[in-house]
């Protein structure tokens, strides 16, 4: 964890530029999308691979777009080393969501929920098209996200914060950028707002632990970019794989808010001291 407190004390990160863009950008490009989901029109994909890969381009103009030197060479150490990650953590980072998932998912049993959430969802189960754009979104969308949020986003706001504050104004500033995608028509947000106002909220209080536990993984393995892809792919993965229940996710959610208390409480020193 000694190297953000080098780049830091070498070069100005800017904040305001970066999100600005990032979420300016990314909100005109999603919200084409929306106007074009309610049409016969289906020419929105290059609109939709604009927005997914906002935060990454925004990230790498801020990158290589600089005059530092130090700053370049440390987003592609923390990128291609994997010697950055504590062996455990890849093994917690792996476990994390199946186990949480399937915590979630035998508690909602007891609760009426349908047995059939342990079932691959439709779009995985039939291999085509529908099967490969999943997949493609499952690792895609979080590779170009994590590229831009760990490569410069979060570091631009751990800069001269702590930890929990930091990480409060990451979860808000996530959100913000998923606005968008609730007025796509027949999107999975968009479904979740015409379902129960209840999901919509959950939701974004599964962002808020998201963005605790992922920083936390990300700062006590030496800013490592590519175990936060990996994290953030295998969140993904396990929110569509199966066809698990809104009901459930309120419980997953749940499950990962405890995690993150039992962090908070059992590494008191990194929290003291970040």
């Amino acid at each position: 964890m000694k190297n953000d407190k080098k780049i830091t004390d070498i070069y100005q990160y800017n904040p305001y530029k970066y999100w600005s863009l990032t979420i300016l950008i990314t909100w005109i490009s999603f919200f084409v999308v929306a106007y074009f989901s309610y049409s016969k029109t289906s020419n929105f994909l290059p609109f939709m691979l604009i927005g997914i890969g906002t935060p990454f381009v925004v990230a790498m103009f801020m990158i290589f777009g600089s005059k530092s030197k130090e700053l370049k060479q440390d987003f592609k150490e923390r990128l291609c080393n994997f010697k950055l990650v504590q062996p455990k953590y890849w093994l917690i980072v792996l476990l994390i969501m199946p186990i949480s998932l399937f915590l979630a998912t035998t508690i909602s049993l007891s609760l009426g929920q349908p047995i059939k959430q342990f079932l691959l969802s439709p779009e995985i189960s039939k291999w085509g098209w529908q099967t490969f754009v999943t997949l493609m979104i499952v690792f895609l969308a979080p590779t170009l996200e994590e590229l831009g949020w760990r490569g410069y986003g979060v570091d631009s706001l751990k800069q001269g914060r702590s930890f929990i504050k930091a990480s409060s104004i990451y979860a808000i500033l996530w959100g913000l950028w998923h606005v968008p995608l609730f007025f796509i028509h027949g999107y999975y947000h968009n479904i979740l707002l015409h379902t129960n106002i209840i999901y919509v909220i959950n939701f974004f209080a599964q962002i808020i632990v998201m963005a605790f536990l992922m920083n936390w993984l990300y700062y006590k393995n030496n800013r490592s970019i590519i175990l936060i892809i990996f994290f953030h792919s295998m969140i993904n993965l396990f929110s569509s794989i199966f066809q698990t229940e809104q009901f459930t996710k309120i419980i997953l959610t749940i499950i990962l808010a405890i995690i993150f208390i039992y962090v908070l409480i059992t590494d008191k020193k990194f929290f003291s001291t970040y």
